[in-house]
């Protein structure tokens, strides 16, 4: 019979990472929030060592799949980005791909669920934060398909379009206005120049939501006009002029949206 773990426990790589230490990681975890002082300072100094130990990225799957504690999993997919952040270029190719297609399809997984509540939708948005970290790297070289793919593919669930427009925006954001802390210039030009190019399939996604909610109200959910309108606002600092002023995209705004009291702030922008 197997012996009962203690705290200590979750850094013994010598006792497997199952089940039963994915259940001592959620004890830890809640143990942080002890009125106990000198509990929470043991809690916070062993999941600190857990966060920093350079295998513990290779946990996520068995963490997010058993443990019972959002917080739990929220800390397992901090551990995952910030891997992805600053080890992804001394990773073998197999363990990135393993993480990409990893990531990949829990995003769409989640982005599916229509019964998601707010909790989760916390942890889907550090989930499209991981994919997009990655899509930083590889966009360029191993990954140039990323945009056309991910347009094609939300417009299958609407859920999946209004994710696919978070991380669109969230994208431009990283790109055009955080990227002189992270990454260097010549990177951040060349990442700015492959979102302008492949801008294309993002607005053919935006008129895509606009024209089926003109089309047929009652058939598209209200969120995902919002985050359309939002993730399109957030594009108009750096987008080619042609696609506001050499397009209809105007008068659908102004005669569409604007006029909708739900719609009117989000299409002010």
């Amino acid at each position: 019979m197997e012996g009962t773990l203690g705290p200590k426990d979750l850094l013994n790589t010598d006792i497997p990472f199952n089940e039963r230490k994915v259940a001592l990681l959620d004890e830890i975890v809640t143990a942080l929030y002890s009125t106990d002082q000198s509990v929470m300072s043991q809690a916070n100094e062993i999941l600190t060592e857990f966060q920093q130990h350079g295998d513990s990225w290779q946990h996520v799957d068995i963490i997010l799949e058993n443990s019972n504690s959002n917080n739990t999993k929220f800390i397992a997919l901090n551990v995952l980005e910030s891997t992805v952040k600053n080890k992804w270029k001394v990773l073998p190719a197999d363990q990135k791909n393993g993480i990409k297609e990893f990531i990949t399809n829990l995003v769409i997984t989640m982005g599916k669920d229509d019964n998601i509540n707010t909790t989760g939708k916390h942890l889907l948005t550090k989930l499209n934060q991981t994919l997009v970290s990655i899509v930083k790297h590889e966009w360029t070289t191993t990954w140039k398909d990323f945009i056309p793919e991910i347009c094609q593919a939300s417009r299958t669930h609407q859920g999946l379009c209004e994710n696919t427009l978070n991380i669109l925006k969230l994208l431009s954001e990283e790109i055009f206005d955080f990227s002189k802390n992270e990454i260097s210039s010549n990177k951040a030009n060349e990442l700015k120049e492959n979102m302008t190019e492949e801008f294309a399939s993002i607005y053919e996604l935006c008129v895509f939501v606009l024209n089926t909610y003109i089309e047929n109200s009652g058939a598209v959910k209200k969120a995902l006009v919002k985050s359309c309108l939002k993730t399109f606002a957030s594009f108009l600092s750096w987008i080619p002029f042609g696609y506001i002023f050499e397009t209809d995209i105007l008068d659908k705004l102004l005669n569409s949206f604007f006029v909708v009291p739900a719609f009117r702030n989000d299409t002010l922008p």
